[in-house]
């Protein structure tokens, strides 16, 4: 994964800074809640640890991605 340059870095965080950060913080923590009362649905015991590993997976990959953002932000 490519570095941010110091430009790109500084932009992010002029980014994190705005109040539309926040916002976007609190969407996101609507939807991790939202994916995490979804209901586990499957057929049978295969399609319901399938349902649960993707909703997992969602929420996983969401967080991870402003883990990153932080990350890159502040410690490249």
């Amino acid at each position: 994964m490519a570095s941010l340059n110091k430009a790109e870095a500084s932009a992010i965080k002029s980014l994190q800074r705005e109040a539309g950060w926040e916002a976007l913080v609190k969407l996101l923590g609507e939807h991790v809640e939202g994916l995490r009362a979804e209901p586990i649905t499957g057929s049978n015991a295969f399609e319901e640890l399938r349902s649960l590993h993707i909703k997992q997976g969602k929420i996983d990959g969401l967080l991870e991605f402003f883990d990153i953002i932080d990350q890159k932000a502040y410690n490249d």
